[in-house]
């Protein structure tokens, strides 16, 4: 799958300002490339003034000498009322020794992620940060943008499918993705045609974000065919195209 995550160009941007709303949604998520389903997830994404809670479950496909084998997860997120990560569980249930839990802990400045006998550290930069593990973290994102978004905002990453980027290096560098408000775009799905608000992540390989209000409905990240393909199986079973 393309990655998350790359460091975000030269100028700096204002930590995206968070104040947030209490909301809460469930969904369905399907995520393929190249027109092949990899996997499906079910979410819930609470939004309180205390913060952010994000659960979710579901199963991929992984492949083993040419043969498909089915991967389960379950992935729990949570955030402070500033978008700061709180903590983070990912479980993974496959074959063949292929099983692994994934933890975050997190003390003042510092986050560290546990991956079985590795670990890896980062700093926490100001402003949110976005837990970037299973595909249905991205559906935290809308809910950490208010109103408008400026020219850009930029927003730390944590990639906890690996170990951070940004390690144990005394005054490591945070991993940060840039924001940029895309505007409104239009999907076809359905024979339907549907208004839907854009964010694109040109540091985290052109990735476009698509969204309704703070409702999640999908995201390419990528170019070409080896983009992945995230989106909404509960609104959309067969996927939509986003219209030029």
């Amino acid at each position: 799958m393309p990655e998350m995550g790359e460091e975000a160009p030269a100028g700096h941007v204002e930590p995206a300002p968070v104040l947030l709303v209490p909301y809460s949604s469930r969904g369905q998520l399907a995520y393929s490339v190249r027109g092949g389903i990899l996997g499906h997830e079910s979410y819930t994404l609470t939004v309180g003034s205390e913060g952010i809670r994000l659960t979710s479950a579901g199963q991929f496909t992984v492949r083993l000498l040419f043969v498909p084998m089915r991967a389960t997860f379950t992935q729990e997120a949570v955030l402070d009322a500033q978008g700061r990560p709180v903590s983070y569980v990912l479980e993974v249930r496959a074959p063949l020794g292929m099983s692994r839990t994934i933890v975050t802990e997190v003390e003042g400045e510092r986050v560290t992620v546990i991956s079985g006998d590795e670990r890896g550290e980062a700093s926490l930069a100001p402003g949110p940060a976005l837990v970037l593990g299973m595909p249905s973290s991205l559906a935290v994102l809308p809910a950490l943008v208010v109103g408008p978004l400026p020219a850009a905002i930029e927003c730390q990453v944590l990639v906890v499918g690996t170990t951070p980027s940004s390690r144990t290096e005394e005054g490591a560098v945070p991993t940060m993705i840039r924001v940029e408000p895309g505007g409104e775009r239009v999907i076809l799905a359905g024979g339907s045609r549907i208004a839907v608000d854009t964010y694109r992540l040109p540091s985290a390989g052109d990735a476009v974000l698509l969204a309704r209000g703070r409702e999640f409905l999908g995201a390419q990240i990528g170019e070409g065919t080896d983009s992945l393909f995230v989106y909404r199986s509960d609104y959309f079973p067969d996927g939509f195209e986003l219209v030029p």
